[in-house]
């Protein structure tokens, strides 16, 4: 039997019985993850691309032939499966909070030690932590973070298998999105946990995103297809996850990056935030290679400061930073306030500017007869997309810029 011909491995899996094809099927799985571990994560491929297609292809028949026997991390969950009716509302058993703002830098400091007139502390963290017995020189470990510009998705695992993602919705109920989520490379649909423990429970928290790379592709394909391309990488992310067909997700260049958890059952939490996130690495997840442990607020602040010059160098778009208490003892004894914790903030990065040409403009009519001015920019990279072309939907902005061609 020739191993490379198609129809020679679909007459051995159909001649297969259910015990040999079980096997099979999960030596095909163990394979094939093992593969793309070497492709993807390693970048030390040992086999061809058409050798790994027939072996997925191997991997589908049976898949179809017997699919009560399909492992939770089986590849042939990452290509979409059938649509979803409809999209269901899911709770978050720990509620997925949002995070104050600070605008600058003295909104950072005040955060972390806000003093009134007679020097008394009143309202920052090092307050909180004085009063509950800490040293008043205390001087802290942060995670500083960038601050993804995606959508916030929770990822719910049973067991060590993904069994839910849930999007963070109003943060106490979401959107399950779960087909779609699967189709996503860098979310695992099993914790890879060797020989180490594995959590009962485990809900990560993360990003969902368009790379800057495959964004633009993505458009270039459409625009060649004929069909209307997508505005930005953010909103066009969060429409994909809402897709009721799973095909869609899988054909469009989507990743996630792991942050933080709600829930950690059946394995000792580490003590320290960074450790949490080693330990998500090692479980199959991606971590942002950007983040730093930085001690005291003064580190805090200067590592924002060169997050915010690399952003327009990264390959996916950031519109911030976000600053955590490393320790998981001290996160605490903070606690939180309102809908927010206690031990985490949001540091916001001013919007990005470009300047270019206006070089023509023209009137688009829709379906309902109204009249649309595009103009036609001088091509030119602002937040790591090339805009080329923008609507001009202000008319009393347009007035008082006095803007005509060539401005």
């Amino acid at each position: 039997m020739n191993e490379h011909d198609p129809g020679a491995i679909r007459d051995r899996v159909e001649g297969l019985a259910e015990p040999a094809a079980r096997a099979r099927l999960g030596w095909l799985v163990v394979e094939l993850n093992r593969h793309n571990r070497l492709y993807h994560e390693l970048d030390a491929p040992e086999i061809s691309d058409r050798a790994y297609d027939l072996l997925f292809r191997e991997l589908e028949l049976l898949a179809d032939a017997w699919p009560q026997h399909v492992p939770a991390d089986s590849p042939t969950h990452r290509v979409g499966g059938r649509p979803v009716g409809s999209l269901r509302a899911m709770d978050h058993r720990v509620p997925m909070l949002s995070l104050r703002n600070a605008l600058d830098e003295e909104g950072l400091r005040q955060w972390w030690e806000k003093r009134d007139e007679k020097e008394r502390l009143t309202g920052g963290i090092l307050s909180d932590l004085v009063k509950a017995g800490h040293q008043e020189d205390l001087v802290l470990p942060f995670i500083v973070e960038p601050k993804l510009d995606g959508l916030a998705m929770e990822l719910v695992y049973l067991e060590g298998a993904l069994v839910a993602g849930i999007t963070r919705g109003d943060g106490e109920t979401g959107e399950e999105v779960t087909h779609n989520v699967r189709t996503i490379p860098e979310i695992p649909l099993k914790l890879r946990t060797g020989r180490g423990p594995e959590p009962s429970l485990l809900s990560v928290r993360g990003e969902v995103f368009f790379d800057l790379p495959g964004f633009e592709q993505m458009n270039l394909d459409r625009q060649a297809r004929g069909d209307k391309t997508f505005e930005n990488p953010r909103n066009s992310a969060a429409g994909t996850m809402r897709q009721l067909d799973p095909r869609l997700a899988a054909q469009r260049p989507l990743h996630f990056i792991a942050h933080s958890f709600g829930e950690m059952e059946g394995v000792d939490r580490p003590d320290t935030l960074h450790e949490v996130l080693a330990l998500f690495g090692n479980w199959g997840f991606r971590v942002s290679d950007l983040n730093r442990v930085c001690v005291g607020i003064d580190a805090v602040i200067a590592r924002i400061r060169e997050l915010g010059e690399l952003r327009s160098t990264l390959d996916h778009e950031i519109d911030g930073a976000v600053i955590k208490v490393d320790p998981m003892a001290l996160q605490d004894t903070l606690g939180f306030v309102t809908r927010a914790p206690r031990w985490a903030i949001a540091f916001k990065y001013p919007p990005e500017e470009a300047t270019t040409v206006l070089e023509d403009v023209e009137f688009s009519v829709g379906r309902t007869g109204a009249v649309t001015p595009v103009a036609h920019l001088r091509p030119v990279r602002v937040g790591g997309v090339t805009v080329s072309r923008a609507t001009l939907h202000n008319a009393d902005e347009l007035r008082r810029l006095d803007l005509h061609h060539g401005d």
